[in-house]
């Protein structure tokens, strides 16, 4: 179904449970070969009364009239029976995401977020509203309502800041559905030049991480047109240790959302220029908010300034409080 036959369009998507390989039709074809557990990108639809069709092998397995208004965006549950949900989009706060619960295992269940319920009483079939969550790690259980018995859980999963997402509540796990790209509501540097972003930055302050030591520092350059970074570990005494090198490759929607192969992480971006004035500076993250980096082009930055980065660090929901940073990188003026 092409966009310009639509007049007044809205957007579905299609996320199967329990069934064999399925076609969709509205009106056509709409998706060919859902199998359990896929859930495909929202596709066009007309607004107003459609009539879905879920067939196996030339068998119809499902027919209902759904009422769809235009502009909205929706999640179609494809089960033993079609169940529409409206989705919101709504950017969450910095350091934030927006996560609701879809549960589709049979009991009546109470969801948890660490040990906090978040949700009381979810029947089979239904879907909770938006939470708003810490991003990063964030670990989800459910028991039986009213019991102690616990049904899925406790499952840790990250959750890219920005993001909103669909936490389906299986029998045996869970799912997790990105509606929207995760790094479409975080903070990047204003019209990011990676040419000007190219050349050594040095570590003056970080999360903790596995490739650590006294010093760090990356080095970015192209080669062959590619774009790639060697990161470098020292000693204190800015002695070579070990070098990492990876290739770098950047989401087309936000340039300075890019993805270094060396460090595999959450789907997507992983390494986010956060803020940078490409001389001095350049803060540096990730989605899940796991890794920080406040770097600098020379091996010191003032304390005024580091003081300003760290408060900017925090109001994008890094833990602040764990930053290790070298006092003899910040120079008291």
């Amino acid at each position: 179904m092409s966009l310009h036959r639509i007049h007044a369009p809205c957007f579905l998507r299609l996320f199967q449970v329990g069934l064999p390989a399925v076609d969709v039709y509205c009106g056509s074809r709409l998706l060919a070969s859902l199998n359990k557990g896929d859930c495909s990108n929202y596709l066009t639809v007309g607004s107003g009364g459609q009539m879905i069709t879920v067939r196996s092998q030339d068998q119809v397995l499902i027919r209902k009239k759904l009422q769809l208004k235009k502009d909205e965006t929706y999640t179609l549950l494809v089960s033993n029976a079609l169940l529409l949900f409206t989705d919101n989009h709504t950017r969450p706060p910095v350091g934030k995401v927006h996560v609701r619960f879809l549960h589709v295992a049979s009991s009546t269940v109470d969801i948890f977020n660490q040990s906090r319920r978040l949700a009381y009483q979810v029947r089979h079939g239904t879907v909770t509203r938006y939470f708003s969550l810490k991003c990063g790690m964030n670990t989800f259980s459910n028991t039986v309502t009213n019991t102690l018995q616990v049904l899925l859980g406790p499952i840790t999963i990250p959750l890219a800041a920005g993001g909103v997402f669909t936490v389906v509540l299986g029998k045996t796990g869970l799912s997790v559905l990105n509606d929207v790209p995760s790094t479409s509501c975080d903070i990047f540097q204003e019209n990011f030049k990676v040419e000007r972003y190219l050349g050594r930055w040095n570590t003056v302050a970080k999360l903790p991480t596995p490739f650590e030591g006294g010093h760090s520092s990356s080095c970015y350059t192209t080669v062959d047109g590619k774009l790639q970074v060697e990161n470098v570990c020292y000693d204190r005494q800015w002695n070579k240790i070990k070098a990492i090198t990876g290739t770098i490759s950047s989401d087309p929607s936000q340039p300075a959302a890019l993805l270094i192969a060396s460090q595999p992480d959450l789907f997507g971006p992983n390494y986010l220029v956060h803020k940078t004035d490409y001389m001095t500076y350049a803060v540096v993250g990730s989605p899940n908010r796991k890794s920080l980096f406040i770097l600098a082009r020379n091996k010191s930055i003032s304390g005024n300034l580091y003081s300003r980065l760290l408060e900017f660090c925090s109001d994008l929901g890094y833990n602040t409080s764990e930053v290790v940073a070298d006092d003899r990188t910040i120079k008291q003026v």
